[in-house]
């Protein structure tokens, strides 16, 4: 995540929780999921963009589903609610 590689920080976020699932650090995980899935459509082609921002959604709501009083749960929102905003574009544009 931190080197900005969004699909590979996916990938081993998703490995983490199929590895560890009662890691103690799940709640980061399923946030940096939120925030990989989010840089990732935005930094996508245009063509990707629409599957990207429904993945961020989705993992928006794993994210809410399981950490409903988390401090962290405003971040989430923040991109969610942008990633909707960018879905409903892209939508109307089609």
């Amino acid at each position: 995540y931190e080197m900005e590689q969004y699909k590979a920080a996916k990938v081993a976020l998703k490995n983490v929780l199929v590895d560890y699932p009662d890691t103690k650090y799940k709640e980061d995980v399923l946030l940096f999921m939120v925030k990989s899935n989010y840089n990732l459509a935005v930094n996508s082609v245009e063509t990707k963009k629409e599957e990207r921002f429904k993945e961020t959604i989705k993992s928006y709501h794993t994210f809410a589903d399981a950490f409903q009083g988390s401090a962290k749960l405003k971040e989430a929102e923040s991109l969610y609610n942008t990633a909707v905003k960018e879905l409903e574009k892209i939508t109307s544009n089609n």
